[in-house]
């Protein structure tokens, strides 16, 4: 994937980033985890761009991270991430959540 081709998908790659770790509860998902996920949905991210999104994420007090030098970081969602996922809080501009269908 080319830097701008990246540029425009970067929203999408959060909200992905922050489904997959909803569903793993409360074991989160590992970076081979999201790995796997974000290469079928949008292919060509590397380790390092993925990173930069998970930083991101932590940021903004979504996603917790747990670093390892041996072993796959580990992601787990806030509070306030799962709030997030759920349609719970309103999504700031910077994650591609769709919009909640209505009943």
């Amino acid at each position: 994937m080319n830097k701008t081709e990246r540029m425009r998908q970067v929203p999408a790659i959060r909200w992905s980033i922050l489904r997959t770790c909803n569903v793993g509860g409360h074991l989160g998902a590992t970076e081979t985890m999201l790995s796997r996920v974000i290469d079928a949905e949008w292919l060509g991210i590397s380790r390092d761009d993925m990173r930069k999104e998970l930083h991101y994420l932590s940021q903004r007090d979504l996603i917790e991270i747990e670093k390892s030098e041996i072993d796959p970081w580990r992601m787990t969602l806030t509070d306030h991430g799962r709030d997030l996922v759920d349609y719970q809080i309103d999504c700031r501009p910077g994650i591609a959540r769709p919009p909640l269908c209505p009943d």
